[in-house]
């Protein structure tokens, strides 16, 4: 038996970043959905938990997260590092799975 046949509602997945460009990301929402499953997809950005939230998602699952912390200066970056942190232990308050898949390790 799988996930979803337990459910009385179909799986809700909040994926960020999404780019709809991207090949990997297309297909593998394309399969997700075929099973029943509502992919709803988040931009980065200062307020992501407030739009993660707003869907109320079962699983969120990020992809590159470099974006969401790294800058020119030192201190910011560590300042953003941070507040990504505290961020993802709010997140984990209020959604039941949370998934990040590595890209581009050398980031």
């Amino acid at each position: 038996m799988s996930l979803y046949e337990k459910r009385d509602k179909s799986m809700k997945i909040c994926t960020l970043p999404y780019y709809s460009s991207n090949p990997y990301q297309s297909k593998l929402y394309a399969q997700i959905e075929a099973q029943g499953a509502e992919v709803v997809t988040c931009t980065p950005g200062v307020h992501w938990l407030k739009q993660v939230s707003s869907y109320r998602p079962d699983i969120v699952h990020f992809h590159w997260t470099h974006g969401m912390m790294l800058c020119r200066n030192t201190m910011r970056c560590v300042g953003k590092s941070l507040y990504f942190r505290s961020q993802l232990r709010r997140l984990r308050k209020r959604i039941p799975g949370i998934v990040w898949t590595c890209h581009n390790l050398q980031n």
